[in-house]
């Protein structure tokens, strides 16, 4: 079994802080009991907003502690194949805490013995960081 998609401005993610288009293929298999999922993807447009305030944290005098009870079982899961790679396409847009930046780059994601494993570059294409009352560059 094998299925392809092609996606042209395909909104891939859309939630109060996230949103993506993208461009591209890719594939969907099944081959003796095994999953593979292959695909190119370019960023049409994209955008993160990280917010405006920091993470609240837990005191140094909490110590959090596994629930009692057996531990949960494992499901069975069919092996799975994973090899996508997306172009940033210097089209993220990534804001907050201080920072406006636009990313441009490229990020292949695979599955390894290990798990997943993701490769490549991220670089700010221009962009602007708010801290101490003054803007950096």
């Amino acid at each position: 079994l094998e299925l392809e998609a092609r996606a042209e401005s395909a909104q891939i993610l859309l939630a109060p802080q996230w949103n993506a288009t993208v461009s591209g293929s890719g594939k969907l298999g099944l081959r003796d009991r095994r999953i593979a999922i292959n695909g190119r993807f370019v960023l049409d447009e994209g955008r993160y907003d990280l917010g405006n305030q920091t993470r609240p944290e837990l005191g140094d005098d909490v110590i959090i502690r596994p629930a009692a009870g057996k531990p949960a079982e494992r499901a069975s899961t069919l092996p799975a194949q994973l090899d996508v790679s997306i172009d940033l396409n210097n089209r993220l847009a990534l804001r907050g805490n201080g920072l406006d930046a636009l990313l441009g780059g490229t990020v292949r994601v695979r599955s390894q013995a290990t798990g997943l494993a993701a490769t490549g570059s991220v670089r700010a294409v221009r962009g602007t960081y708010r801290i101490f009352n003054q803007t950096l560059d």
